[in-house]
């Protein structure tokens, strides 16, 4: 996705933010990808569908990696960003903020609030709230 690195560095620089990585797609193709954003992201923030069938324990997987990997006991808020309508009905179904992205709104097939979705990964300003709940 266009702005992902800027986005993951933006993240991984902040005192107050983790990052990690869920995708359903197999554990080497994704650590392939993931080593593509170099040491921005590590291959132990990433959460595929070798470890887990489904989605919603792919994304358990990856919030349990992100808090072993940054020393935490739990996260005050979770925000999911995803590309597809499949990761809006999860949000959805897991209670997470979500941020949808994609050229078209049309794609999240109603999952999506037209307040949660953005064009481009760069358009999400880290440096002000996220105001979106699913």
């Amino acid at each position: 996705m266009e702005g992902a690195l800027e986005l993951i560095t933006a993240i991984d620089v902040s005192d107050d933010r983790a990052v990690a990585f869920a995708t359903g797609g197999l554990r080497l193709v994704s650590l392939h990808k993931a080593s593509l954003f170099g040491d921005a992201m590590p291959a132990e923030l990433v959460a595929t569908a070798s470890e887990a069938k489904a989605r919603s324990d792919i994304i358990r997987g990856a919030v349990e990696k992100a808090r072993h990997y940054y020393g935490q006991s739990a996260f005050d808020r979770t925000i999911y960003i995803g590309d597809g309508r499949w990761d809006a009905e999860v949000a959805r179904v897991m209670g997470l903020e979500f941020i949808g992205v994609g050229r078209s709104l049309s794609r999240f097939a109603g999952e999506c609030p037209r307040a949660n979705w953005v064009e481009s990964l760069s358009a999400i300003d880290l440096a002000t709230p996220f105001p979106f709940a699913v």
